[in-house]
């Protein structure tokens, strides 16, 4: 099993509930994004918020309102919502986006589909596949090993074809292609290939899930700042950018600082870390 912990809230909010317990609902979610020591969180329920408009990020009512309330925190708490369908359908009523699943990171919701209702209920059952763990992928590729090429048998061949007559009468495109026919066919006959494995490049896991909301937020003031292009909104998106910056460079020191830790009587650890940190930057691109 994969040692991860989640956190699993169901909600049901009344349509007409009161102020004070939408209140405690927001109090409510605010503990279990902030207050809570799980890896992840899901919360899922019927919220009845018809006039709340997650695929527009809209509120069809006043900046005052319970339902602005509620969206405005769901914001703050850097929740995402998968429902994008109408889950409630009744003839003679307008359908609505009722139900909701929220979870604290993208991508871990997959696959969700909106089925036909239990019993008489008119809200449509949901169903999705829920991301636990993606394991890295590996590709197979062939490459081909040049430093061991038969370059002698190459030369020889191109040698021995007759050009004027392989090209003879072609266009420039045609011409081409004969060419690299030929020069592929020598190649692939006198170049051996060896298979390598890939392992797709692993995402900072080393980033606690309050820097990776951080930097969500000045992502989100970066746009800001592009679409509006304000100095109100550029002073902000500098703020949480520097926000960012330092808790990443915290959290490196604090990986950093365990896994040195760990090579305490491990030398073997040591040096396959640092081939390791080695292949990464010879494999990474100048800027």
């Amino acid at each position: 099993m994969y040692d991860l912990q989640l956190l699993v809230g169901v909600c049901y909010r009344s349509a007409a509930s009161t102020t004070d317990n939408n209140m405690r609902l927001l109090d409510m979610l605010e503990k279990a994004v902030n207050g809570c020591t799980h890896d992840c969180i899901l919360v899922v329920g019927d919220f009845n918020y018809r006039e709340i408009d997650y695929n527009n990020y809209d509120v069809k009512a006043d900046n005052n309102s319970d339902a602005c309330k509620f969206f405005d925190k769901s914001l703050d708490l850097y929740l995402v919502q998968h429902v994008t369908q109408a889950t409630r359908k009744r003839e003679g009523t307008c359908e609505s986006v009722l139900d909701y699943i929220f979870t604290d990171e993208e991508m871990l919701v997959d696959n969700l589909r909106y089925e036909a209702p239990l019993g008489k209920s008119d809200h449509v059952s949901l169903v999705w596949d829920y991301i636990i763990q993606v394991e890295d992928s590996i590709s197979k590729q062939k490459k081909l090993n040049y430093s061991k090429g038969n370059y002698n048998k190459i030369t020889a061949d191109l040698k021995e074809v007759d050009w004027d007559l392989v090209l003879k009468d072609e266009s420039t495109e045609g011409a081409w292609n004969n060419f690299k026919d030929i020069v592929q066919k020598s190649v692939k006959a006198n170049i051996p290939a060896t298979d390598t494995s890939r392992k797709k490049k692993a995402s900072k896991t080393w980033l606690i899930k309050a820097t990776k909301r951080n930097i969500s937020k000045r992502n989100k003031a970066w746009k800001s700042y592009r679409d509006k292009n304000t100095e109100v909104s550029y002073t902000e998106y500098k703020k949480l950018r520097n926000e960012a910056n330092r808790r990443i460079k915290a959290d490196r020191a604090s990986y950093m600082k365990k896994v040195l830790k760990s090579f305490k009587g491990n030398p073997k650890k040591f040096y396959g870390y640092e081939k390791n940190e080695d292949s990464e930057r010879e494999s990474t691109p100048d800027h």
